[in-house]
């Protein structure tokens, strides 16, 4: 009995101190032995992502503004084209309920848009352009002044109108005692006589023809 008392008996105390340290050291060794796996797996990762990694290029400033202006202009544009799209200008003989709405040189006219006066439409460049003046070359009708015909491939003016050279126009030709300035402004055969457009002295006025007649000649106006 003495024997087995002599034994050294951990007190409790003890026995809870080694018990903690042997759980302590457990521990310790599975947090290592679950890490340094994660460690390698990451270790290797790192080194297999380094040798796929792009090489790093450093551009120089100007290269980077450059690229930033090629990008505005292709915006700009491309906003100039919407921009232009949704304000075209409607051409000749398209419906209109203004004259803002009208292609240039054109104006709204019973509710089309149609060249305004002195211009013509050239169907190659679809648009209104300057007519072309009296005694001008020409190749269409359309490309003379009003009243003006293209004639033998020069605008003039048609049957009863006469080159006005105040205005550039063909006017009405003027009859038997109506005021003139110029020969040319007379109809028929009158004269612009003292700013009147009258018979010549060769000449009479037949009421008949309304033109100016032959002196000698029988007069079919008194004739029964």
């Amino acid at each position: 009995m003495r024997g087995f008392l002599a034994e050294e008996v951990p007190t409790s105390d003890e026995a809870n101190t080694a018990l903690y340290r042997r759980s302590i050291r457990t521990i310790d060794d599975d947090v290592i032995d679950e890490t340094q796996p994660i460690t390698q797996r990451v270790t290797r990762t790192t080194t297999t992502r380094s040798r796929f990694r792009c090489p790093y290029v450093r551009f120089p400033r100007w290269c980077f503004w450059l690229w930033l202006l090629l990008l505005l202009a292709l915006l700009a544009t491309v906003l100039g084209v919407g921009i232009g799209l949704g304000s075209r200008k409607k051409s000749i003989y398209e419906s209109c309920s203004s004259q803002s709405i009208c292609m240039n040189n054109a104006v709204c006219t019973n509710g089309y848009c149609l060249c305004n006066s002195g211009y013509f439409y050239d169907s190659t460049l679809g648009l209104c352009i300057t007519e072309v003046g009296l005694g001008h070359a020409c190749t269409a009708d359309n490309q003379c002044f009003t009243n003006a015909l293209c004639t033998n491939g020069i605008c003039r003016c048609i049957t009863n109108y006469y080159p006005d050279p105040t205005t550039g126009q063909c006017a009405v030709e003027k009859t038997y005692g109506q005021s003139c300035t110029y020969d040319v402004e007379c109809a028929f055969t009158f004269e612009c006589i003292s700013s009147v457009c009258t018979c010549n002295s060769t000449r009479y006025y037949s009421t008949l023809t309304s033109q100016c007649e032959k002196l000698g000649e029988p007069n079919e106006d008194t004739c029964m």
